[in-house]
């Protein structure tokens, strides 16, 4: 799924199933949208107050675009694969940029089968995700 990471939007919890891949992608043609990055903190506390602090335990993890080690990229995409079954919280540490609505919830669920064995996935109803 492909989340259009942007300042100003206000991004719902976004449920995807296992083995779906995030790409998360911004303009980086715009000077406000030159930097992001995509950080996963450890709990939904930590997002809703932005506590983005390397101190304060929060951060669980920067994601960055391959060959890109810096704290925010003006690649303009970070694809993350292979999340575990629960709760991931994601954030842009960049300035103020998570308090201005960079921030989303993923609840990553597991595969299931219907009575017929047919695979079930569920699809995201947050109008900023879309299926890729």
């Amino acid at each position: 799924q492909t989340v259009a990471w942007r300042i100003g939007v206000p991004y719902a919890d976004v449920t995807v199933t296992e083995g779906t891949g995030l790409l998360f992608t911004w303009d980086t043609t715009t000077q406000s949208g030159a930097l992001h990055n995509v950080v996963e903190l450890k709990n939904r506390g930590a997002l809703a107050a932005c506590e983005t602090s390397d101190a304060s335990g929060s951060v669980f993890k920067l994601w960055s675009h391959p060959g890109d080690s810096s704290a925010s990229s003006a690649v303009g995409h970070v694809e993350i694969t292979n999340l575990a079954v629960g709760w991931h919280y994601f954030v842009c540490t960049v300035s103020r940029h998570c308090s201005a609505g960079m921030r989303i919830a993923v609840n990553v669920k597991p595969e299931s089968a219907n009575d017929n064995g047919v695979l079930v996935t569920s699809a995201s109803s947050n109008p900023a995700v879309q299926l890729a």
